[in-house]
C-alpha cells in the first residue's frame, strides 16, 4: 500500500471468495424494455457483455457512483455500508471484462458526501484516479473536504486536506486540460455551489461560490476547449429552477441560465461539452411531484437554447421520479444519455437513449427489475463509453419491500444489447437473468445444436416460445418453436446447411426476449 494518511484503516479482500452476481434470488428478474427497434448489423457489436448485481456482504445499501475502464477490466467506485457497519464507506471494486469480481477495498474512515448523486471520481494523468471525500478520519459530521488520490490499482497515494467550513459535499470531479483538478458540490453554509480548483498535488489555486443553492444544490461540471467551466444544479431563489452557470477558468461568472417553466420544479444533474463546443445538460422537471419528465437541453456556448426534449412523461405519486443523470458523445456525434423513470402501471426502469446532435431520438433501451408483483427501483448514476465501442453503466438496483439496495453494473454493446442482435428479434421486453440457465450444446457445432432453458419457479411464458438464429449481419436465418415441459423449454436446431461462422441465438416468447447465446458453426 502507498497510504500516507496515518488515520486510514483499509480493509482489502481479494479474489475467489465471493461471486456477488449469485447472491440475488432468482425471483428478482432483470428486464430490458426496448421502446424503439433500430436496424443494424450484429457484426458491428463487439466485445464482451454482462449484467452483475452485487449484494453488499453486510446486507446494507450499495450504490455505484463511478465506473472507469482500466487495462484489467472496470473499476467501480461506490458507497456501501462498511464491513465495520459504518453507514456509507467509499469502496473500490475491480471487475474483470466478464463481470467477475477480482478484488474489493473498503476505506472505513472516509465518506463520499454526494448523497448518492453521480460520479465524484476523475482520472489522473498517471493512470490513477482522484476524488473529493468528506469526514476523512473525523466524526459523522460532513464538515471537511479532502482530495483523495488513488493509483490504478485503487490503492491510496495520498490525501490532502482542502477545506473545513460547516458542510462540504462533493458531487463532481474533473481533470482539466493542464492536469489540475476541479471539484464542485454544495457548500452550506453559505448556501452556494462551489468551484474549487487545485493542482495535481491538491494545493488550492482558486475557489468561487455561486449563491442561492440549497439541499442537493450543485451537481455537474464540465470544461470547454477554452478552459471555461459549466456548472449544473438547481437554484432555490426562483421556485427551484434548473441552473446552468458558465464561468471562466478562475471562477468569474460569465452567465447563468435557468430552466423556464411556469409551475413546479426542475434540476440539471449533469453537463457535457459537445464536439462543437455547445453544452448539453440533462436532468428532470416535475409539477408538484406529480407529472414528471426526464429532460435534455442543448445550449450554445453563449447560452442560447438550441433544443430541448421531454424524454419520458407520466403520472405518479409523491415518490415519482423521471430523470436523466449522465451523458457521453461518440466520435460520430451521437449523444447517449442515461437515467431512470417510472411508467404508470408498469414499474420503474433504468434506461439509455441515443440522440442526434439535432435532438432527434434514435433509440432507447430500458432496464427493469421485476419481482413477484413488487416494484423495484433501478437507478443509473454513471454511463461511460468503452474501448470496444460499447458502454458500461453503474448505479443501484433497489428491491422492494425492505428497500434492499445493491450495486448494479451492466456492460452492453453499442446498441444497448447484452446479446448482439437484440434489436432485431421483434419483441419489446428483454429479460437477461436467465442467461446462466441456458444450455446450448454442442458449441461449436457441425450438424445440430440442442437448446435447453430452465425457467425459475415464478417464470411465466406468454404464448408460444420461439428460437431465432441470426447471422453476422443481423438477418434471421432460422426460426422455430420450442417445446415446454414443466419449467423447461427445449428444441434442437439443425445447422448443417448453414455456412461456417458465428451466429447469434435468441429465445423469446410472444412478449419477451428470454435468453441468448453466440453459436459457432464449423
Amino acid at each position: 500500500m502507498n497510504a500516507q494518511y496515518g488515520a486510514e484503516t483499509l480493509r482489502e479482500y481479494r479474489g475467489t471468495h465471493h461471486r456477488y452476481a449469485l447472491t440475488i434470488p432468482m425471483k428478482h428478474t432483470i428486464a430490458l424494455v426496448c421502446f424503439a427497434l433500430l436496424c443494424g448489423h450484429v457484426a458491428a457489436q463487439e466485445g464482451q457483455t454482462f449484467n452483475v448485481v452485487m449484494q453488499n456482504q453486510v446486507q446494507g445499501p450499495a450504490t455505484g457512483f463511478s465506473v472507469k475502464e482500466v487495462p484489467d477490466g472496470y473499476l467501480v467506485f461506490s458507497g456501501q455500508r462498511g464491513l465495520s457497519s459504518t453507514p456509507q464507506d467509499p469502496f473500490v471494486t475491480l471487475f474483470d471484462f466478464s463481470g467477475q469480481v477480482v478484488w474489493e477495498k473498503d476505506y472505513v474512515v472516509a465518506r463520499y458526501s454526494n448523497y448518492g448523486l453521480p460520479d465524484p471520481v476523475c482520472r489522473t494523468p498517471d493512470g490513477g484516479f482522484a476524488s473529493g471525500v468528506s469526514v476523512f478520519g473525523l466524526t459523522s459530521d460532513i464538515d471537511s473536504l479532502f482530495l483523495w488520490r488513488f493509483d490504478a490499482q485503487g490503492d491510496t497515494v495520498f490525501t490532502r486536506f482542502l477545506m473545513a467550513d460547516t458542510t462540504m459535499t462533493i458531487r463532481k470531479c474533473i481533470r482539466t486540460m493542464n492536469g489540475d483538478f476541479v471539484l464542485t458540490g454544495l457548500h452550506e453554509f453559505p448556501e452556494e455551489q462551489y468551484l474549487l480548483r487545485t493542482d495535481s498535488l491538491g494545493n488550492i489555486k482558486h475557489f468561487a461560490g455561486f449563491a442561492n443553492f440549497d439541499g442537493y444544490g450543485g451537481m455537474g461540471l464540465a470544461e470547454d476547449p477554452s478552459g471555461n467551466f459549466y456548472l449544473t444544479g438547481f437554484q432555490d431563489n426562483i421556485a427551484h429552477r434548473g441552473s446552468l452557470i458558465k464561468c471562466d477558468s478562475v471562477g468569474n461568472l460569465l452567465w447563468t441560465r435557468l430552466y423556464e417553466m411556469e409551475n413546479g420544479i426542475s434540476e440539471w444533474l449533469s453537463a457535457l461539452v459537445l464536439s462543437d463546443s455547445s453544452v448539453l445538460v440533462v436532468g428532470d422537471k416535475g409539477v408538484n411531484f406529480g407529472n414528471s419528465s426526464a429532460i435534455i437541453s442543448r445550449y450554445t456556448s453563449d447560452g442560447d437554447l438550441l433544443w430541448t426534449d421531454d424524454v419520458v412523461t407520466g403520472i405518479g405519486g409523491p415518490s415519482y421520479i423521471n430523470r436523466l443523470t449522465d451523458a457521453f458523445q461518440r466520435p460520430d456525434g451521437t449523444i447517449v444519455v442515461a437515467g431512470q423513470y417510472e411508467w404508470q402501471g408498469t414499474g420503474f426502469f433504468g434506461f439509455v437513449q441515443a440522440y442526434s446532435m439535432e435532438g432527434d431520438s434514435l433509440w432507447r433501451r430500458a432496464f427493469r427489475y421485476m419481482t413477484d408483483s413488487v416494484y423495484s427501483y433501478p437507478a443509473i448514476w454513471d454511463l461511460e463509453p468503452t474501448s470496444d465501442g460499447g458502454m458500461i453503466l453503474t448505479g443501484a438496483a433497489t428491491i422492494m419491500p425492505g428497500y434492499s439496495e445493491h450495486l448494479w453494473l451492466v456492460k452492453t454493446d453499442s446498441l444497448g444489447c447484452v446479446v448482439p442482435g437484440c434489436q432485431n428479434v421483434g419483441v419489446q421486453e428483454f429479460t437477461i437473468d436467465l442467461q446462466e440457465h441456458l444450455d446450448v450444446s454442442p458449441n461449436p457445432a457441425h450438424d445440430r445444436v440442442n437448446v435447453l432453458l430452465t425457467l425459475p419457479e415464478t417464470g411465466e411464458i406468454e404464448g408460444q416460445a420461439q428460437v431465432l438464429l441470426l447471422d453476422a449481419t443481423g438477418r434471421t436465418v432460422l426460426e422455430q418453436p420450442m417445446q415446454r415441459n414443466l419449467n423447461q423449454l427445449r428444441t434442437t436446431v439443425e445447422v448443417s446447411a448453414l455456412p461456417a461462422g458465428m451466429f447469434y441465438l435468441h429465445l423469446c416468447d410472444a412478449q419477451r426476449w428470454l435468453a441468448g447465446s453466440k453459436v459457432v458453426v464449423e
